[in-house]
């Protein structure tokens, strides 16, 4: 089988597919600027974006129309042969951008072809990348949102946002955690501590604002639900000692496991009844 050779048509399909990216950039621009109206909040980082897609998409356009009067005036057979040395940087990073929006296998092989070139030619492609998560993390998260409402999934950092993600997910089980603890060291002081007459009101309130809590995270993050048996096991012992710690009662008055069932921990309407 013979090696398939470059033609001129070959150089006007790769013309065409840059059109296309062409037009895929003029309809984002339009995109942005309707989140930029939506979200006016967002506004301060939209319109630099915005900014920029608009200098892309007109340095794309004059870069076509540049490679498109060169083909009919220097017949070559080759995209290669058209892009000026000095123009492949551009090139390569307008095509970078654009091929987000239009992944489709000719654009991809395009832009491939044309980053051999630029290793070939040793014509080093700068990024731009956005807020940095090391150096400011509130300006980071805002723009990983932004980024994600705009579609542009390959500008995320997924390093940093699996991290996250999962510090996320490891927040909602140790707020469990917390609260449940928080709220058997307080039925365990009601119902066992009967000397404390002063702080009673005060261990009721917390109850009722720990099982709020509690409901709250729970009806936030259903998952976490089937894992109270084995939070009540694993916290219950640490409870005991809080509650231990912060009352008068001796060591042998409090159980060495939980009294009530987790149904009865979290329902508003339970106080144990108070031992003599």
């Amino acid at each position: 089988m013979s090696e398939h050779k470059p033609s001129a048509e070959d150089v006007l399909s790769d013309l065409q597919i840059l059109s296309v990216l062409q037009e895929r950039l003029e309809q984002h621009i339009s995109h942005t600027r309707g989140v930029w109206q939506e979200l006016p909040q967002w506004a301060e980082q939209l319109y630099p974006l915005w900014l920029e897609q608009q200098e892309a998409s007109q340095r794309l356009k004059e870069l076509l129309k540049l490679l498109e009067t060169r083909m009919e005036g220097e017949r070559r057979e080759r995209l290669e042969q058209l892009v000026h040395l000095d123009e492949l940087r551009d090139l390569v990073q307008l095509v970078r951008a654009a091929v987000r929006l239009w992944e489709s296998p000719e654009a991809l092989e395009l832009l491939r072809r044309l980053e051999r070139i630029a290793r070939r030619l040793r014509v080093k492609i700068p990024t731009a990348p956005g807020p940095a998560y090391e150096t400011d993390f509130a300006a980071w998260a805002q723009h990983q949102a932004l980024m994600v409402h705009l579609g542009q999934w390959e500008n995320l950092d997924q390093e940093h946002l699996r991290e996250e993600l999962e510090a996320l997910s490891r927040s909602e089980h140790s707020e469990l955690e917390s609260r449940l603890e928080v709220l058997i060291t307080h039925l365990l002081k009601w119902q066992f501590d009967a000397a404390s007459q002063n702080p009673r009101r005060l261990w009721r309130a917390t109850i009722r604002e720990q099982r709020h809590r509690l409901m709250r995270l729970l009806q936030r993050s259903p998952s976490l639900r089937p894992t109270l048996p084995d939070v009540l096991h694993q916290n219950y012992p640490h409870a005991r000692l809080m509650a231990l710690d912060e009352t008068d009662v001796p060591d042998s008055a409090l159980p060495e496991t939980p009294p009530w069932t987790m149904q009865q921990i979290l329902d508003d309407a339970f106080l144990p009844e108070v031992m003599p």
